[in-house]
């Protein structure tokens, strides 16, 4: 169902854990997507009431993907700091308690 990140529903609540680790879990457009996909599934599944996530032992995310901005043409570079917005958007007003659980590198703050 997904390629960058790996959903766990339990009982009560679910884990998402970005799964992209030669990356440094960096937030990829492909990425995004699917955590704004997740992230609306799961805060309207009623059994689900708090969202775990993380990014496995090493690392929790680089951050924003630099490799892919590189290469945005330049008519592209709104709508790629666009969705960027909206995901991290989609985080600060979830309906739900978010745990982030990290255990490695992380940059300093929320993203």
């Amino acid at each position: 169902m997904y390629k960058t990140i790996i959903l766990e529903k339990r009982e009560g609540y679910a884990i998402v854990t970005m799964n992209r680790p030669r990356e440094m879990n960096a937030l990829s457009e492909e990425m995004r997507t699917e955590l704004n996909n997740a992230l609306n599934y799961l805060e309207n599944e009623e059994t689900i009431r708090v969202l775990i996530m993380t990014g496995g032992e090493y690392v929790f995310s680089a951050g924003m993907d630099i490799k892919e901005m590189a290469t945005l043409p330049e008519e592209e570079v709104a709508a790629y700091f666009g969705s960027i917005l909206q995901y991290l958007k989609k985080i600060y007003t979830y309906r739900k308690p978010v745990i982030d659980a990290v255990g490695g590198i992380a940059p300093r703050g929320r993203f």
